[in-house]
């Protein structure tokens, strides 16, 4: 992904707000109200003799947030609707647009803060109004859309963010880290079952040699290894030539691929699996490359018709 060059607003430097004002027009913006927000700017910004806008690049909670972050943990898209005015930031666009991309201490957008709830609605308002790339922002760490939506549990808006933006379900963060390495050590089972299944995430092992399954069992994910046992993972015998970390991507990447019904996919760990001699004679995996084998003769004949 391209870097992102996140623009320099100029601010009033002489701005001082009063700790409970700032601690109000918070409230306001978590409970999604525009009028008691509008109200609060307002007063200010004449008091001040500036503009709204620069008194909403002011406005900072200890954690860095704007009204934005703020809104966004709770999903009240009111406030998205009095951002979008045009009074709001005046004739200073350029101001306006550097707001919906603006980070807290953390280096996270505000849409990045709406992964971790379950409105996906609200995304929505966020993309629309400031753009794709306050979705594809990372964090200060290099943690994404799908890391936040993992950590929390929060499947649906994998799901939706994967499928409705093209959000990347093999991410890499910190430490080579997945959304499906998150999720695992979580033992978020909704969200690595949404990841394996239908998002086809990557299985493979980080930079320190874990794959999720790994995470799974060092952080006693229970939920996940029962999800993970229903497709036979991990019941296979370990070739010594092989590492352990292959093999389990390898029957683990096809085996949630065929449940997912991306057969082609299932193919491809299939093949690389015999060719790398991590798939053996074992029943379970014979039993599934039957039916790929199967699968794949048919699609041959198809084409050939």
């Amino acid at each position: 992904m391209a870097a992102i060059i996140h623009p320099t607003v100029t601010t009033n430097p002489q701005l001082s707000i009063p700790p409970t004002i700032i601690d109000s027009i918070m409230r306001e913006a978590e409970a999604g109200n525009a009028e008691g927000l509008d109200h609060y700017i307002t007063f200010l910004a004449e008091g001040m003799q500036t503009t709204t806008g620069h008194i909403l690049w002011a406005v900072r909670d200890s954690m860095g947030h704007t009204v934005l972050h703020r809104n966004a943990a709770t999903g009240e898209p009111g406030i998205i609707a009095l951002l979008e005015k045009e009074e709001t930031f005046g004739d200073n666009t350029f101001e306006q647009k550097a707001f919906w991309y603006e980070r807290n201490h953390g280096g996270l957008t505000a849409a990045l803060v709406g992964c971790q709830n379950d409105r996906t609605h609200y995304i929505d308002r966020l993309v629309e109004a400031g753009g794709l790339h306050t979705l594809n922002a990372v964090d200060h760490n290099g943690f994404g859309a799908v890391h936040y939506a993992a950590n929390h549990n929060m499947a649906g808006v994998i799901k939706h963010v994967v499928e409705t933006y093209d959000c990347r379900a093999n991410a890499r963060g910190p430490n080579d880290l997945t959304p499906a390495h998150v999720a695992a050590r979580r033992d978020h089972v909704e969200s690595f079952e949404v990841l394996a299944v239908f998002c086809g995430c990557d299985l493979r092992p980080n930079v320190s040699g874990y794959t999720p399954v790994d995470f799974a069992v060092k952080y006693r994910s229970e939920k996940i290894l029962e999800f993970l046992g229903r497709f036979g993972v991990g019941r296979v015998g370990v070739d010594p030539q092989v590492s352990e970390a292959e093999e389990r991507a390898a029957k683990s990447g096809m085996a949630l691929a065929m449940a997912g019904g991306r057969m082609k996919e299932a193919i491809y760990c299939w093949m690389v699996g015999f060719s790398n001699g991590v798939v053996h004679d074992d029943d379970d995996l014979l039993e599934r490359s039957e039916i790929l084998d199967e699968y794949w003769r048919a699609e041959i004949r198809a084409a050939n018709a």
